[in-house]
């Protein structure tokens, strides 16, 4: 029996997922998993494009969906919202629409009058996007007080910045005061979850990187605590030689899928792959074996 050994690489699986594809007879779906697996659990349209799906991208996140596994909807940020001059926005505000209300209320938490680009980025927040005044002063404020951390005392926030922050609010379905608190005391306890994980690996007081702080980020938000994380450092660079982030996120996300949350569970991980040897790595070959010959199985 020929034997495929998987390279240190390698795009792992784990048994639940693999059975829900292969019980789904989608060839498409499963393509798209295993790209989203590849890019560390993110979803790239532009590499999803290139797919060979039969059915095309969306119907493949459909079916994705449908199975439960992969959550919410791709962001509306890259949708093109219809762009509106700044005399329109004069003119709807004339009109009673409650945009000439929130305007002196967003200068204030800025502290300075809106330039022409922020207007227009709040009057898509309002009007496009459709959130509710009070949630789009949240929102700015948090831009505000997050800008001052990142960057400095007294710097504000791009328009931009702004912009795609509402983006994701209206993805996610902030819509009342209560959902963007919450959404605000999620956002500092990840942003603890960081700096203790930060403090766990070493890294210094220095400003960590963008890609750097993305992943402590979704380490801290999958729940996993500083010993876990220090036992997929530990992996990794026994592997790498040294901290390789996109590895050792590979690892994390593994233990997530599986419910591994501290030390003793990665031991009995490590027990149970010694003593049956096959792992993950069965899975995969299973279901690559199935979509190579999925035409036929099909008919």
């Amino acid at each position: 029996m020929e034997t495929i050994i998987p390279s240190a690489d390698a795009v792992y699986i784990n048994a639940e997922a693999a059975e829900k594809l292969l019980l789904s007879g989608s060839g498409d779906a499963a393509l798209l998993y295993i790209s989203i697996l590849k890019n560390h659990g993110a979803f790239d349209r532009a590499e999803a494009e290139k797919l060979p799906l039969s059915g095309g991208v969306d119907a493949a996140l459909d079916k994705l969906r449908e199975l439960g596994l992969v959550k919410g909807r791709p962001s509306r940020e890259r949708e093109q919202p219809p762009r509106v001059s700044v005399d329109e926005i004069y003119d709807s505000a004339k009109s009673g629409s409650g945009f000439a209300e929130l305007v002196p209320e967003l200068e204030s938490i800025l502290g300075k009058p809106l330039s022409p680009a922020e207007l227009q980025t709040f009057f898509c927040a309002f009007d496009y996007l459709r959130l509710p005044p009070e949630v789009i002063l949240v929102l700015t404020r948090h831009c505000v007080e997050d800008a001052a951390r990142r960057l400095g005392r007294g710097r504000l926030p791009s328009a931009r910045s702004i912009e795609r922050e509402a983006f994701r609010w209206a993805d996610d379905e902030v819509f009342t005061l209560e959902a963007a608190e919450e959404r605000l005391r999620r956002a500092e306890a990840v942003r603890t979850g960081v700096g203790r994980l930060a403090a766990a690996l070493r890294l210094g007081d220095r400003k960590l990187g963008k890609s750097e702080e993305n992943y402590l980020a979704a380490w801290a938000e999958m729940g996993f605590e500083p010993e876990t994380v220090l036992e997929a450092y530990d992996k990794t660079v026994l592997k790498k030689g040294s901290l390789n982030w996109p590895y050792m996120n590979s690892i994390l996300r593994s233990w997530h899928e599986k419910g591994i949350r501290t030390p003793e569970d990665v031991e009995k991980l490590d027990s149970r792959r010694s003593a049956d040897g096959a792992g993950d790595d069965a899975d995969m070959k299973k279901l690559l074996k199935k979509l190579a010959g999925g035409g036929e199985e099909r008919r």
